[in-house]
């Protein structure tokens, strides 16, 4: 949680600084965590950034981070618009898709670092074709040949665009 709310700052101070900015309110008002100006203190002191009256620059290291964690989330929307051909905004939750509609997965957003790995070896990976089969008691999922039952937390953590082929 740490180190996402820090990657968050630095990607957004990266966006205000591309529109000229360096106001550290700008990067408060940015991010909606109650946590911020203290994670800002914390990642002065880590060396990610310098703080200046009520300006915020990086430092080599955070310029480092952020053009590296900007550049990875570029890439990522070119790879949805371009290649999956779908926008974010196009993409749903796999718990909103209507029962007996297949969906492509656009994209998975676990909440445990270890479940994606888990999910690809059952085919549960960007790009597979699913056919949502029922909600309740679980979700069940159609893959290829194969029947999966997931939890509705692991279903809410699937980003999937109706797939209509």
């Amino acid at each position: 949680m740490v180190n996402k709310l820090r990657d968050e700052i630095l990607e957004l101070l990266w966006s205000l600084r591309e529109k000229g900015s360096k106001s550290i309110t700008d990067v408060v008002k940015g991010i909606a965590d109650n946590d911020t100006s203290d994670m800002i203190r914390k990642m002065e002191k880590s060396g990610y950034v310098n703080v200046t009256g009520s300006d915020i620059e990086f430092t080599d290291k955070g310029e480092a981070r952020g053009r590296d964690l900007t550049r990875r989330h570029r890439l990522a929307e070119r790879l949805f618009h371009d290649v999956l051909e779908v926008g974010m905004e196009e993409s749903v939750q796999l718990k909103e898709l209507e029962v007996g509609l297949k969906g492509r997965i656009v994209f998975i957003r676990p909440s445990e670092s270890t479940r994606l790995e888990r999910l690809a070896t059952m085919g549960i990976v960007p790009g597979g074709i699913i056919r949502l089969k029922q909600k309740r008691p679980s979700f069940v999922l159609e893959i290829d040949e194969t029947s999966l039952a997931v939890d509705s937390l692991i279903a809410e953590e699937i980003y999937v665009k109706e797939y209509f082929r």
